[in-house]
């Protein structure tokens, strides 16, 4: 298959994930401050707990708070991380219907990233409320988008359908 992507994008979650992630760097200088206004000696490992809460919300971000959609003619390509550790493509032959749609990532699916609703539906999001569904005898799941026209176009030229 050709290589040229037809349609890229790349979303981030909102700034404020990424600042909660970062909250337990500020565990690492509690033992220093601690011992300097008490006058005595940091205790062994105090800092430990705060490196280690540290490189875990380091490596959940570089591995999955990224999402790119790249559509290129006959699939589309999820991928999830900075390293692209998660990756789905959809062959677009499976997929009978495409529509935009507007939804409600807490109600219909319990928050963002990859998820499954009540109704079956996977939802693969990192921000916003628009994507574009995608439904077939084995396909039924919506990609989170900014831009819910583009990609709704992009997704047809790729399977073929006329706008």
């Amino acid at each position: 298959m050709n290589s040229t992507p037809l349609y890229e994008e790349k979303q981030y979650y909102h700034w404020f994930v990424y600042g909660l992630c970062a909250l337990p760097l500020l565990m690492i200088p509690i033992p220093y401050i601690i011992s300097s206004t008490a006058n005595r000696p940091i205790p062994a490992g105090a800092t430990l707990p705060g490196v280690i809460t540290s490189t875990v919300m380091l490596a959940i971000i570089a591995l999955l708070m990224r999402q790119s959609v790249t559509v290129l003619p006959g699939e589309v390509v999820l991928s999830f991380g900075w390293v692209n550790t998660w990756r789905k493509r959809i062959d677009l032959s499976e997929v009978a219907t495409l529509e935009a749609v507007q939804f409600s990532p807490v109600r219909d699916f319990g928050g963002w990233g990859i998820k499954r609703g009540r109704d079956g539906i996977w939802c693969y999001n990192v921000k916003g409320n628009t994507g574009v569904h995608l439904r077939g005898p084995k396909t039924n799941l919506i990609i989170g988008t900014q831009y819910p026209d583009a990609l709704l176009a992009a997704l047809k030229a790729a399977k073929g359908e006329e706008e």
